[in-house]
């Protein structure tokens, strides 16, 4: 038999990677000749860029403000000039503690700033994974840091 594990994340608790890992030693505990095939999928928030890394795509590293302006460290995925980046990673809900959550003034400034980033790489063709953003701008902070 062969079974295809293509799980997205658990939210606050696994990453997609985590759950497709646990579900394969189940699996294979009960079914050691079981063929399996672990493909981590995501929604467009946390975790789109290492399903793509999983797919044998190429880090790079950024660093741009947070939804509330301090400066973070984020990866996004690169493949000749075509770059994944997800919003999550760089201006995300989860990156912000809940006392510090500020809903009139979370940005999507570093957004921008690592779009424009992948570009100077020589990303031609960029995706942006938009879920689990902390940001309400409206993406006004995204066009501005962009330039």
């Amino acid at each position: 038999m062969r079974i295809v594990l293509a799980p997205d994340k658990f939210k606050g608790t696994l990453t997609a990677v985590q759950v497709a890992d646990a579900l394969a030693v189940g699996i294979r505990a009960a079914a050691p000749d079981t063929l399996i095939d672990t493909l981590p999928v995501a929604d467009g928030g946390d975790g789109t860029v290492d399903a793509f890394l999983r797919l044998g795509w190429s880090g790079a590293a950024v660093e741009a403000p947070d939804s509330l302006g301090m400066l973070r460290t984020s990866v996004f995925a690169v493949r000749g000039e075509a770059a994944v980046l997800e919003m999550a990673s760089v201006c995300g809900l989860a990156l912000t503690p809940e006392a510090q959550r500020d809903g009139l003034r979370a940005t999507s400034l570093g957004l921008g700033h690592a779009v424009r980033a992948a570009v100077q790489r020589g990303a031609r063709h960029v995706v942006i994974g938009l879920g689990g953003s902390a940001s309400t701008d409206g993406g006004a902070g995204f066009l501005q840091g962009l330039g």
